[in-house]
């Protein structure tokens, strides 16, 4: 694993709270929660400094197969955008992202998820991920309840 991160967690009995901050290496990703048991997502805020390299992606499994939460779909009703990045969330007006802070100038971009007490009976992939060729910085908080 080539991830510079520092990842902390603390779980009790049902609750989880993990939270991430620093560098991650180019075309690298880290895992926030990864789990197949039954979880309730209850809160999750995340920031980054760059505008379309640096997302964040939410993954279950379904009878269908693996399915991705929290894409974005295009305003003009064209396609679903595949991830929850700054400028699709912000260009395309998703209502599952709260915008805390967007800050092209100073490369600063903030927010919070807006389904509170979402459900994921077959466990849930939480994971930040940087698509770009150079080391950006992310940093996340993650409350839920994993079920057992």
């Amino acid at each position: 694993m080539n991830l510079s991160y520092i990842v902390n967690k603390t779980e009790t009995k049902d609750l989880v709270y993990k939270n991430l901050v620093g560098n991650i290496n180019a075309t690298s990703k880290s895992t926030l929660v990864n789990t197949t048991d039954p979880f309730i997502l209850d809160y999750i805020e995340w920031s980054c400094n760059h505008l379309s390299n640096v997302r964040i992606v939410i993954e279950t499994t379904t009878k269908d197969g693996l399915l991705s939460i929290g894409s974005v779909p295009n305003v003009n009703g064209s396609t679903i955008l595949s991830s929850a990045r700054p400028d699709n969330i912000l260009n395309n007006y998703s209502g599952i992202w709260d915008i805390l802070e967007y800050n092209e100038t100073q490369n600063a971009y903030k927010f919070r998820w807006n389904l509170k007490g979402f459900e994921f009976p077959k466990g849930v992939h939480i994971y930040i991920e940087n698509t770009g060729a150079t080391v950006q910085t992310a940093a996340a908080i993650i409350y839920g309840r994993e079920m057992k």
